[in-house]
């Protein structure tokens, strides 16, 4: 009987662990141009962000204004053909540090983020 294995490309993003969110932010532009590029390259080529969509903001942030509109429709016709998983929360949670309620409140507005770009 044959062994299956699956590789799932991933990353894990911690905006403000050791350093600021000013500073981490600036790494997303070269990242989400190359998950980007891989994306139109490799029609099968498929990827899970970490389960937060802040990230996602954050790179559009700081993209100049005359790019974010074509990067945020590449971004969306990807979590729509389920290329590029994303959420299902706004942030990635501390969960011995937050309430309950702060949990829920960012489960609901992480879903409601990445059903905007198509997808939870």
């Amino acid at each position: 009987m044959p062994i299956i294995g699956h590789i799932i490309s991933h990353t894990h993003w911690d905006r403000e662990w050791f350093l600021t969110s000013k500073y981490t932010a600036e790494w997303l532009v070269p990242f989400f141009n190359s998950l980007l590029t891989m994306l139109d390259q490799y029609s099968q080529y498929c990827f899970v962000l970490d389960g937060q969509t802040i990230m996602i903001e954050d790179y559009l942030d700081q993209l100049p204004p005359s790019e974010r509109s074509q990067s945020q429709k590449k971004i969306k016709q990807y979590v729509g053909q389920s290329r590029l998983q994303v959420g299902p929360y706004y942030l990635q949670p501390d969960w011995r540090l937050v309430s309950g309620e702060s949990l829920v409140r960012n489960i609901l507005l992480g879903h409601k983020t990445a059903n905007k770009l198509g997808n939870v």
